[in-house]
């Protein structure tokens, strides 16, 4: 299927008012789907938080060798849902959808992507992303026939390419891919991103795993995997100083609030928190390039000039929608996570009071037995009786031996 690159239109063209409702919003509208061609091969999905200062540059790019885009956008707070919206004001195979709650509940909303895929289209693959990983590679063929090398029972999978900030970078260029122009000697920790081959697809009882590092069977099985070659996801998790600073407050924050979040996860926060930031000045260039020299992993790798080649665009169209407001995010986040803490705070106290007030009748009843008891046993019956009790109680014992 031939296409051409995504080219961001003029600025004289976007001003242009609009006049009526277009046929393109009203298939949009009746289909969300719609903007994904019918005879869509390769298509990426990918959820979505804060990430404005890349969200361009990751759509852009990667529809150089996708032929669609699948995007969450979880409760962005920042200029990501105006720019995706714009994007698809262009008419870019993409599909936005907007959803909230403070949990990163990442799985969960990639595999309800996935099942919009698989009842719409029938697509050969689908490669699960971040909105920081764009898929390095020569062209679409070649992306076609390293995942076709792989076996039939193995899952493709596409290995990081971890770029970074150094201090060389030229403050004054806005978009990270131009930017950031060193990447990782080498990846001390080997970690991957699956893409999902059409047995996969077919099968929906299959479900990526959490962060998209594999997927899973009918039994919750991992599925053997093999990396693919002449493929690399560029990863650009280290931009600028806001950015990483928020996302590693926010990110602490919101495995505590995700019940379904694997333990790893949880443990690659604990230790940005615990084990980097305390030595790490991430207010200097210097301490963004220590800190994406160690990113997810335990060992450190110097920086390599490595551009990454082929940017289908000669700038980005929304700049001005990309400002990076780490304390905003923060706060927006916080404020975000109140309503559901509070909610299960006023569930517990209620609870709580619930059980207050069957203990405090538990305690009026046996007051009142008490009370029966009491005036039972100064009653003349229960004098009369007590021989009679005597006798039985000794006959009882007698028996028993």
């Amino acid at each position: 299927m031939a296409r051409t690159p995504a080219q961001p239109i003029a600025s004289a063209e976007r001003a242009q008012p609009r006049r009526g409702i277009e046929t393109c919003a009203l298939r949009r509208l009746a289909d969300p789907l719609a903007g994904i061609p019918k005879d869509a091969e390769l298509i990426g999905i990918a959820a979505v938080k804060n990430e404005g200062d890349i969200i361009e540059s990751f759509v852009r790019y990667n529809l150089r060798v996708l032929d669609g885009l699948a995007v969450v956008d979880h409760g962005s707070t920042d200029g990501t849902g105006a720019i995706l919206g714009r994007l698809v004001d262009e008419g870019l195979p993409l599909l936005v959808v907007d959803e909230g709650g403070p949990a990163q509940l990442q799985a969960p909303r990639m595999n309800a992507l996935l099942g919009r895929i698989r009842a719409a289209l029938r697509p050969l693959l689908v490669f699960a992303l971040d909105g920081d990983e764009l898929i390095r590679v020569a062209d679409r063929e070649t992306l076609l026939r390293a995942c076709a090398a792989i076996p039939a029972d193995r899952v493709p999978v596409l290995p990081w390419m971890t770029y970074m900030p150094t201090v060389e970078d030229d403050p004054g260029e806005i978009d990270p891919l131009r930017r950031l122009r060193h990447r990782r000697a080498f990846e001390p920790t080997a970690f991957h991103k699956v893409a999902l081959t059409r047995p996969h697809i077919d099968d929906d009882r299959v479900r990526i795993g959490d962060g998209n590092h594999h997927l899973l069977d009918a039994g919750g099985r991992e599925i053997p995997s093999l990396v693919v070659r002449d493929v690399a996801l560029a990863h650009y998790p280290v931009r600028c100083s806001d950015q990483i600073r928020a996302k590693i407050c926010i990110g602490s924050l919101a495995v505590r609030l995700d019940r379904q979040r694997g333990s790893d996860h949880g443990r690659f926060w604990s230790a940005m928190v615990d084990r980097l930031l305390p030595r790490i000045d991430l207010r200097s260039q210097q301490g963004l390039q220590d800190l994406a020299a160690v990113y997810s992993t335990a060992a450190s790798a110097v920086p390599v000039l490595d551009p990454l080649p082929d940017i289908p665009y000669r700038g980005l169209s929304y700049a001005d929608l990309m400002e990076v407001d780490g304390l905003g995010r923060v706060i927006d986040y916080m404020q975000e996570a109140v309503g559901p803490l509070a909610k299960e705070l006023d569930s517990q106290q209620a609870a709580l009071t619930a059980l207050s007030t069957e203990a405090a009748q538990l305690r009026a009843q046996k007051r009142h037995l008490e009370r029966e008891i009491a005036a039972l046993r100064r009653s003349r019956s229960w004098r009369l009786t007590e021989p009679v009790r005597r006798g039985s109680t000794l006959v009882r014992r007698v028996l028993g031996r």
